[in-house]
């Protein structure tokens, strides 16, 4: 019982804002045209984090669960670092044909750098 306890407390806390222990890091989803995103992530902690922003998974809510939604985006591999304090921001093209809903990115972090990566979502966004 123990051992489902913990299972469900940490598959309940990969649906929150990660909190890392200095500070949060967050993920915002911007529309700046009818087919593009900006992602936006902050690192408010105070340790580096590892990142790569091309590799954000889009979500869509099924209304039970986040679905990945395929886009067949092409990235490469490397690992960022952004400084304690900083933001990046990356572009992505919302692939034709979406279905009416709510969407959402998510991105995997290390925080702090070299620790094993946490996924974190962004707030939604409609698709009318």
């Amino acid at each position: 019982m123990k051992s489902f306890l913990i299972a469900l407390a940490l598959l309940l806390s990969a649906c929150a804002p990660l909190q890392s222990r200095d500070g949060d890091v967050t993920l915002r989803a911007e529309r700046t045209s009818p087919q593009q995103i900006r992602i936006t992530l902050h690192n408010g902690s105070d340790a580096p984090a590892g990142y790569n922003l091309c590799t954000a998974v889009l979500e869509n809510d099924t209304g039970t669960t986040w679905s990945q939604v395929r886009t067949d985006e092409v990235c490469t591999m490397e690992i960022r670092t952004l400084a304690a304090g900083e933001s990046a921001t990356f572009d992505k093209t919302l692939p034709a044909g979406l279905q009416p809903g709510n969407y959402r990115y998510l991105a995997n972090v290390e925080v702090p750098l070299g620790t094993p990566q946490t996924g974190i979502a962004s707030n939604s966004f409609a698709i009318p």
